[in-house]
């Protein structure tokens, strides 16, 4: 059964250009796959801590070692990482603020992105198919006077390409 992974990262709830392409996406991935499973993250209304030394630390201790605190973290970040792994098909709603991404999908980028799993020479999620929905006021493309203040789909490109996904899609709407 197909599992598609969908990450929503705006502040915004209604009127957001976002939400509403990824919600489209998701729609038509959905009938194409009527028995497929759809994991949703909500980053805005379910934020995620950003990383911290609890979670740091905890990759490099004895899991026999770790306090509460840092196997709370583990476990979350286990959760997220599976999540990605398991998805067969990831779309991911980008909106620009203050030139980069929101610091809510930084932080599930920061949890799912571990060096020598999804990250690295190797990456377990390798191959999977990963469709960015930037979006923005005002226009970044090339050519435009603000070209080099694109940092939404240059970042997760490189993020995204390097680390847990081999094939990239983006959809930008400003």
């Amino acid at each position: 059964m197909a599992t598609l992974l969908h990450i929503d990262s705006s502040a915004l709830t209604e009127g957001s250009a976002s939400r509403e392409v990824t919600a489209t996406f998701r729609s038509a991935w959905q009938a194409e796959h009527p028995e497929g499973t759809v994991i949703h993250r909500d980053l805005a209304a379910d934020p995620l801590p950003h990383l911290d030394a609890a979670t740091i630390t905890a990759g490099y201790a004895d899991p026999a070692t770790l306090t509460e605190e840092q196997r709370a973290a583990v476990a979350l970040r286990e959760q997220l990482v599976t999540e990605l792994e398991q998805a067969d098909a990831v779309v991911i709603g980008a909106p620009m603020y203050n030139f980069s991404i929101p610091s809510t999908l930084k932080a599930w980028l920061d949890q799912v992105i571990v060096m020598g799993r999804t990250g690295g020479e190797a990456p377990s999620a390798a191959g999977t198919p990963v469709v960015v929905v930037a979006s923005r006021g005002g226009a970044y493309g090339p050519g435009t006077p603000r070209e080099g203040f694109e940092f939404v789909q240059t970042y997760l490109e490189k993020v995204l390409a390097g680390c847990s996904a081999s094939r990239w899609s983006s959809w930008c709407r400003s």
